[in-house]
């Protein structure tokens, strides 16, 4: 496969100048993708009119009437990008900044390297450019939970790491995991679908690696900037959700006893509506089906 077809899909929502100022980045690169992909769950900012003033038809925009949530917009964008005959879809916050060689040095890897399905850059915080944001997860024999690798890892020798999970925040799959597997759930809306797919990839024999020397740099929450409550309760529903469904009761109480630390530290602080978007956020999570 010496030039894949490669598909970047961007999910917006009422972060236009984010959105705009990410696909430049990526048609400037060394390496341009077959397509970009936008998806606009929405949004209300004049984002759609803005995309189209700036991009034209050199971008792909799909709109939804109404913010149908992340994994939802992924999919849309990802259904798009196989029924054109991508190789690989390349999913991108929009609130993301990609260096010039970023997915030329991942696509070089993934074709060196046919047996890893999913490839992510090593992440940056936007504002601090030399700050490892992240890099991805690991199991730990001994812990109930998967850790963070550090940015000690971050080394010239290390060309390639073996993790068990990236975020969907950078992420380049191979179609044939997309094939095996399908696409994101949608029940997760936002948080935890990426490593939803990343456990159901491991499950069905694909390995997963970070690829240090492609880098991208992260605004980091961008689309629930504002809404501190909100992104609480989505995160406690998405991760209540995900550790029902992959996790053992020794995750569990790790589960519990986090969720009640930090809502113990937010009612400490005064802020009730935290608390009240974390228990309301633990009780739809348990609701919903696994």
């Amino acid at each position: 496969m010496d030039n894949p077809k490669v598909f970047v899909i961007i999910v917006n929502w009422n972060l236009k100048y984010d959105t705009i100022a990410l696909i430049r980045s990526i048609l400037t690169g060394s390496y341009i993708p077959y397509r970009v992909i936008v998806v606009d769950n929405g949004s209300s900012d004049g984002s759609v009119e803005a995309i189209l003033e700036h991009f034209g038809d050199t971008v792909d925009l799909i709109v939804n009437k109404e913010n149908i949530g992340f994994a939802a917009g992924a999919n849309r964008g990802i259904h798009h990008a196989l029924t054109h005959g991508a190789d690989f879809v390349l999913i991108l916050n929009n609130d993301t900044i990609v260096a010039r060689d970023m997915l030329e040095k991942l696509i070089d890897m993934a074709i060196h390297t046919p047996d890893i399905g999913i490839l992510s850059p090593a992440i940056f915080y936007y504002d601090q450019p030399n700050r490892v944001w992240y890099l991805g997860d690991r199991h730990v024999r001994w812990l109930p939970i998967p850790l963070r690798i550090s940015a000690n890892m971050l080394r010239p020798d290390n060309k390639i790491l073996l993790v068990n999970y990236v975020t969907g925040c950078a992420m380049l799959i191979r179609r044939s995991v997309l094939d095996k597997i399908g696409m994101f759930d949608e029940r997760y809306f936002m948080y935890y679908e990426d490593a939803d797919f990343c456990k159901r990839a491991e499950q069905a024999g694909f390995s997963i690696a970070c690829v240090p020397a492609a880098r991208v740099w992260h605004k980091v929450s961008g689309s629930t900037r504002g809404n501190i409550s909100y992104q609480y309760y989505l995160k406690t529903r998405s991760r209540v959700r995900f550790y029902r469904r992959h996790y053992s009761c020794l995750a569990w109480g790790y589960l519990i006893l986090s969720t009640l630390w930090i809502m113990l530290v937010n009612l400490f602080k005064g802020n009730k509506e935290i608390v009240m978007a974390c228990v309301k956020g633990f009780y739809h999570g348990w609701r919903v089906n696994p």
